[in-house]
């Protein structure tokens, strides 16, 4: 589909993408202003870059993956979606399951009860999209049918409120040891990738603070995320030289040492 915004594409993308290929140059310019109005809200934006590690013959390293114009309209329709979904939920008085997250950096959360999501800054938010795949869009799309087909609020909450409680509590635990799965496989992959790199200079961009306050560095070549020593000062939106050394590479732990100011990359 990136080819066919492009203006390219083979002759089988064209007949497969037919019966849309003439909305798509539309879709992408709404999808644009969504994005630009997210922003302008508050909400945190990805850079559209994926790091993932790679293993091959035993040898690790770092991918990055960037997401196309397609992907990334996907993605508003996606979040666009969901949000109105929340808001009709709320405004039917329906049971539903919310994605909530009380402050940005804070773990999101499913839940019963009606909540602001920090980082996408929506007051109110759930997941709809993927019911092949997420227990949470499932229940959602089982408490829609039932009212489409005429079932009232009252009737709903009473077959589907606790149920709906419990499914979102599951839910949260999954995902959190899900994550912490995968967190500590990308942190030990990180660590044996960075050990034999600690002589080397990075260019990098200092993009937040650590709970400890501490900065954190994004590398330009790997898009990873590390952290500055105790006491390192470096404000937010520097492109930087800087030298790191891993302190854990079985835990992947890496801290930046020192670092030079270099000018804003292009």
């Amino acid at each position: 589909m990136d080819d066919l915004l492009a203006g390219r594409g083979s002759e089988d993308i064209r007949q497969k993408y037919a019966a849309v290929s003439a909305s798509l140059p539309e879709m992408h310019a709404l999808a644009q202003i969504l994005r630009r109005r997210r922003d302008e809200s508050g909400a945190e934006l990805s850079d559209n870059t994926v790091s993932r590690p790679v293993v091959r013959e035993g040898r690790i390293s770092f991918s990055v993956e960037r997401q196309g114009p397609a992907e990334s309209m996907i993605e508003e329709f996606m979040v666009l979606t969901n949000r109105l979904v929340a808001e009709y939920m709320r405004d039917h008085a329906l049971p539903a399951i919310f994605r909530v997250q009380s402050a940005r950096g804070r773990l999101a959360r499913y839940t019963a009860a009606e909540g602001r999501h920090a980082a996408l800054a929506l007051d109110h938010y759930a997941h709809f999209t993927s019911p092949i795949r997420r227990l949470a869009d499932l229940k959602i799309h089982q408490v829609l049918t039932a009212h489409l087909d005429g079932a009232d609020s009252d009737s709903l909450w009473e077959r589907f409120g606790e149920d709906l409680q419990q499914a979102a509590e599951r839910a949260t635990r999954c995902e959190n040891r899900s994550d912490q799965v995968c967190l500590s496989c990308r942190k030990f992959c990180a660590g044996q990738f960075l050990l034999p790199l600690q002589d080397r200079e990075f260019t990098a961009d200092v993009v937040g603070r650590s709970f400890q306050n501490r900065p954190i560095f994004l590398l330009d070549e790997w898009r990873l995320r590390v952290v500055g020593r105790a006491g390192l000062q470096a404000c937010q939106g520097l492109h930087v030289a800087l030298r790191l050394s891993v302190t854990d590479a079985l835990g992947g732990t890496a801290e930046v040492q020192s670092f030079q100011r270099l000018a804003p990359a292009a």
